[in-house]
């Protein structure tokens, strides 16, 4: 009785990789099915056990270091004053020679 159950369940794990071929679009449902229904306990298991936070988030307000700030807009103004500057530059053409 033993022996034949393992040759059924060796049967049918040879054919399996067959079967999962021959039925590719419902082994991908499938498969889709299980990932989603694993998200879903993980999801539920973080939002029921551990709750919601036990104190409220303390925004704080926003501040702009205007000294980093100037020293930037001035970075940006020197290597822009440079970019315009490079269209009134004539380079020659290494290629007109040939």
């Amino acid at each position: 009785m033993r022996k034949k159950n393992f040759s059924k369940t060796k049967s049918f794990l040879l054919h399996f990789p067959k079967i999962l071929v021959s039925h590719f679009f419902l082994s991908c449902v499938f498969v889709l099915l299980i990932a989603f229904f694993l998200a879903a306990i993980f999801f539920l298991k973080y939002y029921f056990l551990e709750g919601r936070p036990s104190q409220p988030l303390k925004l704080k307000a926003l501040e702009i270091n205007e000294e980093l700030l100037k020293r930037v807009s001035q970075e940006w103004q020197a290597r822009e004053k440079l970019f315009q500057e490079t269209d009134r530059l004539l380079f020659s053409d290494p290629f007109r020679g040939f």
